[in-house]
């Protein structure tokens, strides 16, 4: 039974657990401790002495009144009002660690997505940051994109980084890639469009575009496009874009 209860006391402050997994394992060890908490024997009742036959004319005396044993019969409350207790401070204990396993995956989560004043710097001066600083133009729309908040995906944000044939009519076929901002400013979006049935975009992290190394390829069908993405620096087909 040691042993048993052993594994539910790991299983329910196991690091690895999930929350859920925390508390059906609290709750296993509470129904397992009220389970095998010693029952305690209600005491025999006392044994009527034999009558003993009294001369004629005396007078009886009153029956005995059984007495309880002293002690035994507080021993079950007393027992139950321990488990109780151990009970509720094995779940106390199992709350709190659940709610300390919360605050640091929240804490860990936000220092994760905290952008400090260094990695702003870096981010503003490498080439794609100054290509997403400078003022907005009409080429900078992506092919098929609307601008303004109203639209589900505005194109406000984006600004051309690369265009195959920049003095070609805007409906001419080739290759036009953009840059912007995806569902926030921790994630960027590459937008490449050939014609208007032949697009893609690709969605990266921040971390990705200015800190690493990040691909993005043309689909099977298309024209050949080959963006390199390096620490904020872009290169397409072989050609590096200056802001």
């Amino acid at each position: 039974m040691t042993s048993e209860r052993d594994d539910l006391v790991r299983a329910a402050f196991s690091p690895h657990a999930t929350d859920e997994e925390s508390r059906m394992h609290v709750a296993r060890l509470a129904e397992y401790d009220a389970a095998h908490a010693d029952p305690v024997a209600k005491p025999a009742s006392a044994v009527e002495p034999a009558s003993v036959a009294q001369p004629p004319g005396a007078v009886e005396p009153p029956p005995a009144v059984e007495q309880p044993p002293a002690g035994p019969r507080h021993r079950p409350r007393r027992r139950l009002r321990v488990t109780a207790v151990v009970v509720a401070v094995v779940a106390i204990a199992a709350l709190a660690f659940i709610a300390g396993r919360q605050f640091e995956n929240h804490a860990a989560s936000e220092a994760a997505h905290r952008r400090t004043a260094t990695q702003v710097a870096l981010e503003r001066e490498s080439p794609i940051g100054a290509i997403l600083a400078r003022r907005r133009v009409s080429t900078d729309l992506p092919l098929g994109y609307e601008s303004g908040a109203t639209f589900p995906f505005p194109g406000d944000s984006y600004r051309l980084l690369y265009d195959a044939h920049p003095g070609a009519a805007a409906t001419a076929s080739r290759w036009r890639v953009w840059i912007g901002l995806g569902a926030d400013d921790r994630q960027l979006c590459v937008s490449a469009a050939y014609d208007a049935t032949r697009s893609l975009t690709s969605c990266l992290s921040s971390t990705q575009v200015y800190e690493s190394t990040a691909t993005v390829v043309s689909p099977l069908g298309a024209p050949p496009l080959a963006v390199q993405i390096t620490r904020g620096a872009v290169t397409v087909n072989g050609s590096r874009v200056s802001p």
